[in-house]
C-alpha cells in the first residue's frame, strides 16, 4: 500500500511537472495589484478601454470612474452644436478624426448600430424615444438634451468647435465652457447666434471670456442681434492672447473705430476677415508694414475709411529703408529687401464712402 501511494504522488509531481500553463491572456493579473497600482494602469486607457473594463466586478467598475477625468480622449476633428427653429430641435454632430461621423438630435434616439450605441450609451436610453417626441414642445426637452450631452462630450479631445443658430442661456455657456477647454481646440466658429435675453451684455461678456480662456488659432464671428458682439477690447485680449490669431466678423454695420490701442493689436493677426466698416484709417499703411516684418503668411480683408495712396506710401518708405515698393498692375507690392517676403494689397471703393482692403502677406 505504501508503494502504491508513492507511486500516485510520484505521478501527480511529474504530471505537474510537465503541465502546460495557460497562456498569459487567460490569467487574471489584475485582482492581485493593489488600487493605486490599477488606477495608474487605467489612467494610461481611453474612455472606450475603461467602458470595456468597467462591468467586470465592483472594483474595478469603481476605479474606472475614479480614473475617467484622466483618461485620454478620443480626438474628434469637428463638433457641431446645431438648433433648427422650424422643429425646434437641437442636434450635435460629432466627426471624428477617423472621418467618422455620428449625429444625435433632441428628438430621436439611437439607431440600432452597436457601435453608435455604445459610443452614446451615456447619452440616452433607446426607450426614452417615445417620451421625447411626446414632450418635444416643452423647453425642459432642452435642457434635458444639454445636460446629456455635456456628459457625453467629457469623452472628447475637440479640435474645431462650431455652434449654428444657437440662441445663448447659461446651460449653453456652460457647455461651450465644457467643450472649447479642450488642450486641442483649434478653431471656434459662431454663425447665425443670438443671446436669450435679449441685449444680455452680461452673458456676451462671459461668452467672449470663455471664448479668450480657450486660445484657439482661429475665430469665426457671424452673430445676428444688433449687439455688437465682438468689440475693441475682445480684439485687443485674443490678439495678445494667441501666437497666430486669425479672426473673420462678420453680420454687423456698427462702425469700428481704429484707437491708438486697436492699432497696436491689429498686425498681430495672421488673417484678418471683417466686413464691419474700421473708421479712422489714416495710418493703416503702418500697421500693414509691421504686420508684414511677421514675416509670416495670411490675408486681410478689411472694409476701410481712407484709401491707401502713393504719397501715404512714399513716406513710410522713408522712414524704413529696408523696404522697396513697386506699383504693378495686380496692386502695390513691398518687399523686404534681401528676403523673399513681401505684401501685395489694393484699396477700392466699396461705393458707400469706404474703401475694401485686400493684402496677401507672403
Amino acid at each position: 500500500m505504501y508503494q502504491a501511494r508513492r507511486n500516485s504522488l510520484l505521478s501527480e509531481s511529474l504530471s505537474n511537472l510537465f503541465q502546460t500553463p495557460p497562456p498569459a491572456f487567460q490569467l487574471d493579473h489584475l485582482s492581485s495589484l493593489s488600487d493605486d497600482c490599477l488606477r495608474d494602469v487605467l489612467e494610461r486607457l481611453d474612455y472606450n478601454d475603461l467602458d470595456q473594463i468597467a462591468p467586470f466586478g465592483q472594483r474595478l467598475n469603481k476605479l474606472v470612474e475614479l480614473t475617467r477625468p484622466k483618461a485620454a480622449k478620443t480626438k474628434v476633428s469637428k463638433l457641431v452644436v446645431h438648433h433648427k427653429t422650424d422643429s425646434d430641435m437641437l442636434g450635435v454632430i460629432i466627426k471624428l478624426a477617423s472621418e467618422e461621423k455620428f449625429e444625435i438630435n433632441s428628438l430621436d434616439g439611437l439607431t440600432d448600430d452597436p457601435g453608435k450605441q455604445l459610443l452614446f450609451k451615456e447619452f440616452v436610453a433607446v426607450d426614452d424615444v417615445k417620451r421625447k417626441r411626446l414632450e418635444m414642445a416643452d423647453a425642459s426637452i432642452h435642457k434635458t438634451f444639454l445636460d446629456k450631452a455635456s456628459i457625453l462630450l467629457r469623452r472628447f479631445d475637440i479640435v474645431n468647435c462650431y455652434f449654428v443658430s444657437i440662441t445663448f442661456n447659461e446651460q449653453f455657456l456652460a457647455l461651450i465652457k465644457q467643450v472649447t477647454s479642450s488642450k486641442s481646440i483649434a478653431k471656434i466658429y459662431f454663425d447665425e447666434c443670438n443671446f436669450e435675453n435679449g441685449s444680455a451684455i452680461e452673458e456676451r461678456k462671459r461668452l467672449l471670456s470663455i471664448v479668450i480662456a480657450a486660445k484657439p488659432t482661429s475665430i469665426d464671428v457671424n452673430f445676428i442681434t444688433d449687439l455688437i458682439f465682438v468689440d475693441e477690447d475682445f480684439i485687443i485680449d485674443y490678439a495678445n492672447s494667441v501666437l497666430h490669431p486669425n479672426l473673420k466678423i462678420s453680420g454687423t454695420i456698427h462702425p469700428l473705430p481704429l484707437s491708438a490701442a486697436l492699432a497696436a493689436a491689429l498686425w498681430r493677426f495672421d488673417s484678418l476677415d471683417i466686413t464691419r466698416p474700421i473708421s479712422n484709417t489714416e495710418n493703416m499703411i503702418s500697421i500693414i508694414v509691421k504686420r508684414l516684418h511677421l514675416k509670416r503668411t495670411g490675408v486681410w480683408n478689411l472694409n476701410i475709411s481712407e484709401s491707401i495712396d502713393e504719397v501715404q506710401i512714399d513716406s513710410m518708405l522713408l522712414e524704413h529703408n529696408e523696404l522697396t515698393h513697386s506699383d504693378e498692375f495686380y496692386g502695390h507690392v513691398i518687399v523686404i529687401a534681401e528676403t523673399m517676403h513681401n505684401v501685395v494689397f489694393t484699396t477700392s471703393s466699396d461705393g458707400h464712402g469706404s474703401f475694401d482692403l485686400n493684402a496677401r502677406f507672403l
